[in-house]
């Protein structure tokens, strides 16, 4: 198994803007942490619902703790899940094979139930909240209502997908006080 030389991975796209203080903050709270201390498998992002049974988070962003580096490793190696996958699905596949040993995806929702990480853009994010006809594909893996104005995402997201260099450079600014 690999050896601890992290504490959690990221994976996100090139298209994906990471809140990164909000993500630290996110792994400090009292229930990632210590199930992180207890060595239990930590799976988080946007949790995603297929049907009535499988559970994933989408793959604009998630993260991993090495617990489950170590889980994914015994899988790989015991020829169980395929590591070679490299297309845009990689999500579904990753949780189908760690549903296999019981890993299911937690959710990232803030103390008020908001979400945290998106597979959209702010303003999609919006967009869909507002009207959830917006995009025909979201609210079937959704797995609960949406929020709506305020409550429609995180004053502390951690992530969205679907940003170009244009929109991370307007967030950059706005985070820095320059617009």
């Amino acid at each position: 198994p690999p050896a601890r030389e992290v504490d959690f991975i990221l994976f996100f796209g090139d298209d994906t803007y990471v809140f990164v203080k909000n993500l630290k903050a996110m792994l400090r709270e009292p229930h990632y942490a210590e199930l992180d201390r207890l060595g239990a498998p930590l799976l988080l992002g946007h949790r995603m619902v297929a049907g009535t049974a499988d559970i994933f988070v989408s793959n604009a962003v998630y993260v991993m703790n090495h617990a489950v580096l170590r889980v994914l490793h015994s899988l790989f190696a015991a020829g169980k899940c395929d590591p070679t996958l490299t297309d845009h699905t990689d999500d579904l596949p990753l949780a189908q094979c760690l549903l296999k040993v019981g890993i299911y995806a937690l959710d990232t929702y803030d103390r008020l139930g908001e979400d945290r990480t998106t597979p959209f853009n702010a303003a999609q994010v919006a967009d869909v909240a507002n009207d959830p006809k917006v995009n025909s594909w979201y609210p079937a893996y959704r797995g609960r209502p949406f929020g709506r104005g305020r409550g429609a995402m995180s004053m502390y997201p951690v992530a969205f997908h679907y940003t170009d260099l244009a929109e991370m450079d307007r967030i950059e600014g706005m985070l820095r006080g320059q617009q």
